[in-house]
């Protein structure tokens, strides 16, 4: 409904002008649009709270490629007690196979968080061209990424010892390899790798976790009201990279045992003085 204005009428009586009771009347006819639904045409400034209770906020342009809210930051408060269940703090809904991002723009830097598929992706973009994808999570949590994993410099470590080789040795003898198929895998896809507990026995410090380890964590309804407790598990963890140490120092054990016993073959091919 377009604006109604009240004809005041010729000063300085106003007597052709509208009546008290019409003068009202678009008084409560506006009164009643803003109520039902506000709509600004131009520029609106609240200098206090702006409240949503109970409804759905919608913040959007009628054409246009982009729509953009500019301001110097956004704060949500929830009190979430466990991940993923209840109201999220802050999400974002579109529809099709290419799903709803984040977007970071710092200069002519683009960085995006974004769903292809289902499939998590962050990427790196310059100017206004597409982002490409660095880091890669799957549903069934393979994570794939285009540069290195770990950080390695010195600067970051206290050392504390030189793995022992003879240890090392032992350890390894004592890993059991095996193939396994992940239980939220529909593919089935086969996979070398230990079980943790295992590994616990050989390689402590590779090892994060106790064998099935649990922990309680509460429960809530969609109001994010207490329900009750449930028992969850909480996985054990493997860190390949003290596997991998752990087979290098055994490795080179190995090969300083071959070179000595090559020496010692040598010395025993040698001709013996009569």
């Amino acid at each position: 409904m377009p604006q109604q204005t009240i004809n005041l009428g010729t000063p300085p009586s106003g007597t052709d002008g509208d009546t008290v009771r019409t003068a009202l009347s678009k008084c409560q006819s506006n009164f009643n649009e803003l109520y039902a639904s506000p709509v600004f045409t131009g520029n609106a400034s609240v200098s206090g709270t702006l409240y949503c209770n109970g409804g759905t906020a919608q913040i959007g342009a009628s054409s246009g490629t982009y729509r953009s809210i500019n301001y110097q930051g956004i704060v949500t408060t929830s009190t979430p007690t466990i991940p993923g269940q209840a109201a999220m703090t802050l999400a974002l809904t579109t529809s099709g196979s290419y799903g709803g991002g984040y977007g970071l723009v710092d200069g002519s830097y683009n960085i995006g968080l974004y769903s292809v598929y289902g499939t998590l992706n962050i990427g790196f973009g310059t100017g206004n061209g597409g982002l490409a994808s660095k880091l890669t999570l799957t549903p069934s949590g393979n994570l794939t990424i285009t540069g290195t994993l770990t950080q390695s410099d010195y600067r970051l470590k206290t050392v504390m010892s030189t793995v022992d080789r003879i240890d090392a040795m032992r350890a390894i003898l004592g890993v059991r390899p095996v193939l396994y198929t992940m239980n939220d895998d529909p593919t089935r896809r086969a996979v070398a790798g230990v079980l943790a507990h295992e590994l616990a026995e050989a390689i402590p410090h590779a090892v994060v976790g106790s064998k099935d380890e649990t922990h309680q964590v509460p429960r809530i309804d969609e109001q994010g009201r207490f329900q009750c407790h449930a028992t969850e598990p909480r996985y054990q963890s493997v860190d390949y990279n003290s596997v991998f140490v752990t087979l290098l120092a055994a490795f080179q054990q190995l090969v300083g045992d071959v070179e000595a016993l090559k020496a010692e073959l040598r010395g025993l091919m040698l001709p013996q003085d009569a």
